[in-house]
């Protein structure tokens, strides 16, 4: 049974949400965010999986190997530069002979953000989210938390696992452990083991522009009983966030790139694939961050895409001035990433 976002926590998505029964209005919902198309910017926190015996009270969850980002990573003017770039689901769900493995095992959180670009956020009427995920969630929109999932209250956010699974999750009928996902029982075990909430957006919560959803995964505890198991018990797999009607300025996620040519950096961590990713919303204002040691080398990287062929792209170079020092241009390389095609680099290379 999903979660539905409670009215209480925002008045507002009462009036929202009897907007979705207007007469006559017959478009079909538009996806501003979805799992086929979206980017998300991607934080994974590493910290040994919370313990709980079955049926106990409270879980005992040791300390982070790494630092949570700072508290103010929901909000829009949070820079995630640096942040991994992928697409969901999170961790992923690999098959190999027969069985399913999650990638990226071992977090004890995952911290997400995606950007949803609205023009009058009135004009496209309601909001509706819907989320499925492992463990238990937090959600913002702007900032502003608009719900939780399988997630309790009243302690530090970071000190929280989510919801304990029940028995069924872990072990079957006969009491036997389930053991790996496989092909044979992926289809009983998945609905135990996979979470959901749904619901309104208040329309207090946005803005017209640039918008950004944040979500927030906290692992459910191991039973004490059953800490070798390989499910994986925190993640996100899927994300939908729909508007009810086109509006002028939004952009639907499956919009594809933009008409014309993008620029935007790319931050340290994200590696380039076989195919050109479209330009995060709002990127191509960022200065590129250039860290290096103290008389040591410095790189960074910057996209540039285009809805049409690109042919011949040049790249000039200033100086770089500081406050106290200035690097010239001749000290600078640029370099492609591509060593084919150079005379024509086609729009997925």
């Amino acid at each position: 049974m999903p979660y539905r976002l409670p009215l209480r926590t925002f008045p507002a998505a009462l009036a929202v949400a009897l907007l979705s029964a207007w007469p006559g209005r017959t478009q079909e919902p538009v996806a501003l965010v979805d799992t086929a198309h979206s980017l998300w910017r991607v934080a994974m926190v590493p910290r040994p999986d919370p313990v709980q015996a079955f049926d106990a009270e409270a879980a005992t969850w040791d300390t982070p190997w790494v630092p949570y980002p700072a508290a103010s990573w929901p909000r829009p003017e949070f820079d995630d530069g640096e942040w991994a770039l992928l697409p969901l689901p999170w961790p992923a769900l690999v098959r190999s002979h027969g069985e399913w493995h999650y990638f990226f095992r071992g977090m004890g959180s995952v911290l997400a953000r995606a950007r949803f670009i609205l023009g009058d956020p009135s004009a496209a009427g309601p909001l509706n989210l819907s989320i499925e995920y492992q463990g238990g969630v937090v959600v913002w929109v702007n900032g502003a938390e608009i719900a939780r999932g399988h997630l309790g209250e009243g302690q530090a956010l970071h000190e929280l696992p989510g919801v304990p699974y029940p028995r069924e999750a872990w072990v079957n009928p006969e009491g036997r452990e389930w053991g790996n996902l496989t092909d044979g029982n992926r289809d009983r075990l998945e609905p135990v083991r996979r979470r959901s909430i749904e619901g309104a957006i208040p329309a207090s919560a946005l803005r017209p522009g640039v918008n950004v959803l944040a979500i927030q995964a906290n692992a459910s505890p191991v039973p004490r009983e059953r800490q070798f198991n390989s499910f994986s018990r925190v993640g996100v797999t899927s994300v939908r966030l729909t508007a009810a009607r086109p509006a002028p300025g939004l952009r639907p996620a499956d919009a594809g790139h933009p008409d014309g040519v993008a620029i935007w950096p790319l931050g340290a961590p994200q590696i380039l694939g076989g195919k050109v990713m479209r330009p995060d919303a709002d990127r191509s204002r960022e200065p590129l961050r250039l860290v290096a040691p103290r008389g040591g080398e410095a790189s960074g990287r910057v996209i540039i895409s285009s809805s049409r062929d690109i042919s011949a792209p040049r790249v000039e170079v200033s100086h770089l001035i500081g406050e106290t020092t200035r690097i010239p241009s001749s000290a600078i390389t640029v370099q492609w990433a591509s060593d084919h095609h150079r005379d024509r680099i086609g729009a997925e290379d």
